[in-house]
């Protein structure tokens, strides 16, 4: 996200968060230190809430409800793993900023 230009504004962001401590910290960290980028900083969709945690399916399926919610810039943050979960290497981390045609435009 350090790429963006610096009047870009996101929408929507959706993430695949399920509650652990060190995930939620790390968007909290992300939202603090580019609220700039947001139009609703700190607002955030976690549909991992609604249906539960859907392991690597988590991209394809926030990139398709990103594409639904008929705004036009939409993040998708999701990560995996790392040592907080007893792994040896660190988490890894995936974020795609999405242009959608919004419905009716």
């Amino acid at each position: 996200m350090a790429e963006l230009p610096a009047d870009a504004t996101i929408d929507d962001a959706l993430s695949d968060t399920n509650g652990q401590l060190v995930r939620t910290d790390e968007l909290g960290f992300m939202f603090t230190r580019r609220s700039h980028y947001f139009s609703e900083p700190g607002k955030m969709n976690t549909p991992v809430d609604a249906c539960g945690d859907v392991g690597a399916a988590s991209i394809p399926l926030l990139i398709n409800l990103a594409c639904e919610l008929n705004t036009a810039v939409n993040v998708v943050l999701a990560s995996s793993g790392g040592v907080h979960e007893g792994q040896k290497e660190p988490a890894k981390r995936a974020v795609i900023l999405l242009e959608v045609a919004t419905h009716g435009a």
